[in-house]
């Protein structure tokens, strides 16, 4: 047994008091008389044996009735297991409350809906304190006004604001923000209460630190078994999109229920138009790819949606992606005298490229930013201030391919140029004939360029080529090279573009490299390839930060991102030459948001800017943490489960927050000590 109040145990010094009323107990005689003495000297004798005893057990039973009214008023309580660690003390109490309020809490249980009975428990929680506690209210959505303390009655009112929505968070980041929260209102008498149906992928309980001043309780809401098929994510074949041409989009689907699904039905639309369709089996907790081809009709944005229906679990049925065609990518050509028919050709033929071809002294460096991809074709010198441009170019996102020049080129400029994007510089003319090693399957600048590629296959041959000189602080890596080792075709990350340079120049004298199947690839692959590119899509929650190339900002133009109706500003500035929009807590819900800004004549540029977003796929594995693999987990630190059923979590809480009670006990007890003193004063004469 304890006392939450143990100060008034002082009063039990009060017990002296009868024991003095007793002792000085002066009594007033009466004169009696009797014709013989020797009668009243044994009546006195009897009488005062009876008399001691009666006084004795009156004396008793009074200080056992004040002895009882002290205790009942220090608030006696028998602890329960472990309320001894958590440190009550008599004041105000601060209690915060984590609703799950995530995807999963839409399933039911035997009583409903769980996020309907998970905001009733909240309540019942809350009702076992008083007014004036402090409380504080968190969901997933880690909102400002969840930093608040208030009252009870402010508390139940926000319960009732709260919706479901599809953030994600874990125990421990619940906690940490928790621990916070009391840290803030440098609160004492700490309780965390977490209702949730503790699915497997939110509940890392290893990750808990015991905190002695704050005692955490776990009350699971439990939900039905329930199998579901999610749309994991999706991704091109090739990333390259051609107007006119047969493209494959592979979805991964994912079961993670216990029952096979045998002939379900994949939907796929693009800008609102049915493209394909596709059937699947998948067995159960296993995955599938499934692929769907189809023919890009349309340039410009695309946004594209892939669906299933699979009832009730619905958030993860479909998947939002979307995708810019271009009519034409924009290509300049830097001659140092004439242009060059082979690469004239291999562009000319194809739709997608507009090539512009200009001599090395009628460039407009202002002009880069207009083109995807710069040719500098046989230049004799690569002078300061283009490189200076192309460098800039390049950070912004633009590719640049060197050819270097058949006759009178100056390898120091050259070596210059290449030095300042840290590639292997020009050294000498090496007169060798020499055949081009066959492609490294594992270098990702060929993946998808073929799909089978034979042993004996023929490669170009070199006659002549410029041999590099290696520096040990380069990043150039070898795409083609020589069966001596000498590198013919290397590429340099620099900043968000690349830099290939060829040690051959595209003629027949040097090479028979133009003519080869390899050619028309590799310029295509240089036109297309990015260090990063936009992705297709995005999940809510995890990817905050939308990084957009080729955009320039400055103080007086404002972005923002726009969805149906709703439109929202997110912080933004710039970072290596790229928009950073930083969209963290702004987009709720699934779908195609498109860039905007406040200045209207920028409307058209801003058309091919669109962001799908997704929600997050971990709420998809319906996996849960019963009450005992709970109490399991947290053995190690200062914490309860509590299980709504038949005793009302408001009973559970005051149990909690002081063990059993036992005051009523003793004003019983002093009630029944008052009243034997009565009954012993009436009939005990």
């Amino acid at each position: 047994m304890q006392f939450l109040y143990p100060s008034f145990l002082f009063a039990l010094s009060a017990l002296a008091i009868p024991i003095i009323i007793h002792l000085f107990n002066f009594r007033r005689y009466k004169k009696i008389f009797f014709t013989n003495v020797r009668f009243l000297t044994d009546l006195e004798q009897e009488q005062k044996s009876r008399n001691r005893l009666r006084h004795l057990l009156l004396l008793l039973l009074r200080m056992l009735a004040l002895a009882a009214i002290i205790f009942a008023f220090a608030h006696p309580f028998i602890p329960k297991k472990n309320a001894t660690q958590k440190g009550l003390t008599p004041g105000k109490k601060y209690v915060s409350i984590y609703i799950d309020n995530s995807f999963s809490m839409n399933n039911t249980g035997s009583e409903g809906e769980l996020f309907q009975l998970a905001k009733k428990y909240a309540a019942e929680i809350a009702s076992g304190y008083k007014e004036g506690d402090g409380f504080n209210l968190l969901t997933n959505d880690f909102e400002i006004k969840n930093k608040r303390w208030v009252n009870r009655t402010e508390f139940l009112k926000m319960l009732s604001d709260i919706n479901i929505g599809p953030a994600v968070r874990k125990i421990s980041e619940i906690s940490d923000r928790m621990k916070e929260n009391f840290r803030k209102a440098d609160a004492g008498n700490r309780e965390a209460y977490f209702i949730s149906d503790f699915q497997q992928n939110m509940a890392d309980f290893s990750d808990l630190k015991k905190d002695s001043g704050m005692h955490f309780n776990f009350v699971p809401v439990q939900s039905a078994a329930h199998d579901n098929i999610a749309i994991d994510s999706v991704w091109f074949e090739s990333p390259i999109w051609q107007m006119n041409q047969k493209n494959t989009l592979n979805v991964k689907i994912v079961n993670s229920g216990d029952h096979a699904i045998s002939d379900h039905t994949l939907n796929l639309t693009i800008n609102g138009k049915a493209k394909a369709l596709a059937n699947f089996s998948i067995p159960e907790h296993c995955s599938v790819v499934v692929p769907l081809n189809y023919i890009v009709s349309d340039s410009g944005v695309n946004n594209g949606m892939v669906s299933i229906d699979d009832y009730p679990i619905s958030f993860d049925d479909k998947f939002y992606f979307s995708y810019n065609v271009t009519n034409a990518i924009p290509i300049m050509i830097i001659n140092g005298i004439d242009s060059n028919k082979n690469i004239n050709a291999a562009f000319g033929a194809e739709k997608s490229f507009l090539k512009n071809n200009v001599l090395t002294g009628n460039v407009d460096y202002s002009s880069f930013d207009k083109y995807n991809f710069i040719i500098l074709n046989e230049l004799p010198e690569i002078s300061s201030g283009l490189a200076a441009s192309l460098k800039t170019f390049m950070e912004k996102n633009g590719n640049v391919l060197v050819i270097p020049s058949s006759k009178d080129m100056n390898l120091v400029s050259y070596s210059s140029f290449l030095n300042l994007c840290a590639a292997d510089g020009f050294s000498s003319v090496k007169n060798d004939t020499v055949s081009v090693t066959p492609i490294n399957i594992r270098e990702p600048f060929y993946a998808n360029t073929y799909e089978d590629m034979p042993r004996n296959i023929s490669m170009p041959k070199i006659n002549r080529y410029i041999q590099v000189q290696k520096s040990g602080n380069a990043r150039s890596r070898a795409l083609l090279s020589l069966n001596n080792g000498d590198p013919v075709l290397s590429l340099v990350p620099e900043g968000k573009g690349y830099l290939f340079v060829s040690a051959v120049p595209f003629n027949d004298a040097w090479t028979n490299f133009a003519h080869h199947w390899l050619f028309l690839p590799t310029l295509y692959k240089m036109a297309f390839y990015h260090n990063k590119e936009q992705p297709i899509a995005y999940t809510i929650g995890k990817d905050n930060v939308i990084s957009i190339p080729s955009i320039s900002g400055d103080e007086k133009r404002i972005f923002s991102l726009a969805k149906d109706s709703s439109e929202f500003i997110p912080n933004q500035r710039m970072l290596e030459g790229s928009m950073q929009l930083y969209v963290e807590g702004l987009i709720h819900s699934a779908g195609y948001y498109h860039l905007k800004d406040n200045q209207s004549a920028n409307a058209n540029a801003l058309k091919a800017y669109q962001f799908a977003f997704n929600y997050d796929r971990s709420e998809s594995v319906m996996k849960f943490i019963g009450s005992s693999d709970i109490k399991d987990a947290i053995t190690s630190i200062n914490g309860d489960v509590l299980s709504p059923g038949k005793v009302s979590l408001k009973k559970q809480v005051l149990e909690l927050e002081a063990g059993i009670n036992i005051w009523k006990w003793f004003i019983w007890a002093a009630l029944v000590f008052l009243l034997c003193e009565m009954l012993v004063t009436r009939f005990w004469k």
